[in-house]
């Protein structure tokens, strides 16, 4: 078979015979797949994705919020238990004294008034009054405890000691009342009214004494009376046995 006969074959092979239109054949289609999607399709998407918004802002405002567990423990850990105190307890404790004030007189280097804590002693008013050389503390309670108010009286040595209180009460010097167990009126505690039951003692007599006690920080002796004004020695000598310091 010369060159001229193949090439008329392979034109023949080649040429369109007219029926290729016909031919079930599957072409490649090398164009992208799309995904067509209608009108409706697309609403109904649209619909369901705005329920699943709501329903999840609903869920995220309506569920009860969790506590976290550390921070609840950081915060029980801040709360403090304030004991209770009972009432009497808060009561006793808001009435008890903060301090003592007592005045110290007669025969100290610092007569006068002194401030000290509840618990203090006679002893301690003695320590801040300092007593004179001349001073007789003997009859004085050293372990009496200082009550607000109360006054100390430190006698001369030559006055001999303090007469000891009544049985029951306890103290290192004369209290509120002025009246001894001897029956003897304290020049130092004494009130007017008091006063004006001595022997020749009137209402002037009385506010003179009381004027000296203040001026002198009380009576040291009863011979101090002598300088008291509107007291002279036949009055001394009736009044001296009936007082007492």
């Amino acid at each position: 078979m010369n060159a001229t006969t193949v090439k008329a074959r392979l034109h023949d092979l080649t040429h369109p015979t007219g029926v290729e239109d016909t031919l079930s054949v599957d072409f490649p289609n090398n164009r992208p797949f799309r995904l067509a999607i209608t009108p409706p399709a697309a609403i109904g998407v649209a619909i369901l994705c705005a329920l699943v918004g709501v329903g999840f802002i609903a869920w995220h405002f309506c569920a009860p919020s969790s506590v976290n567990p550390a921070a609840g423990a950081r915060l029980s850990s801040l709360h403090t238990t304030v004991p209770l105190v009972p009432a009497s307890a808060a009561a006793t404790t808001a009435s008890a004294p903060m301090s003592v004030i007592v005045a110290v007189v007669g025969e100290v280097d610092r007569p006068g008034l002194h401030t000290f804590a509840p618990t203090a002693r006679v002893a301690d008013a003695l320590a801040a009054a300092q007593p004179k050389p001349q001073a007789q503390t003997l009859g004085l309670n050293l372990a009496q405890k200082l009550a607000d108010g109360q006054q100390i009286v430190v006698p001369n040595i030559d006055a001999g000691p303090v007469p000891p209180p009544p049985s029951g009460i306890s103290g290192g010097a004369p209290s509120q009342g002025s009246t001894q167990a001897t029956g003897k009126i304290s020049l130092n505690t004494a009130t007017a009214q008091e006063l004006t039951t001595l022997t020749g003692v009137g209402e002037k007599t009385a506010q003179a004494i009381i004027a000296y006690r203040d001026a002198h920080g009380g009576f040291t002796s009863i011979d101090e009376l002598q300088q008291v004004k509107g007291i002279g020695p036949a009055k001394f000598a009736t009044i001296s046995p009936e007082v007492t310091l």
